[in-house]
């Protein structure tokens, strides 16, 4: 049998999966990965502008 397609997931789906998830974590649980999210983005979101000040010459 083959794995389905992520991309073939709908939203709703994905949403009723989250919701599903979160029935089964703790308040704490859900609040350090919540956090550990909001890290990763901020991460995300300094590489992406160190590469768009490496591509602009902004950077040596």
């Amino acid at each position: 049998m083959t794995k389905p397609d992520p991309k073939d997931v709908t939203v709703g789906e994905g949403l009723a999966k989250v919701r599903e998830a979160a029935d089964q974590l703790t308040e704490e649980e859900i609040d350090a990965l919540a956090e550990e999210a909001k890290q990763a983005a901020i991460e995300t979101q300094k590489a992406i502008r160190i590469q768009k000040e490496k591509a602009a010459g902004k950077t040596p």
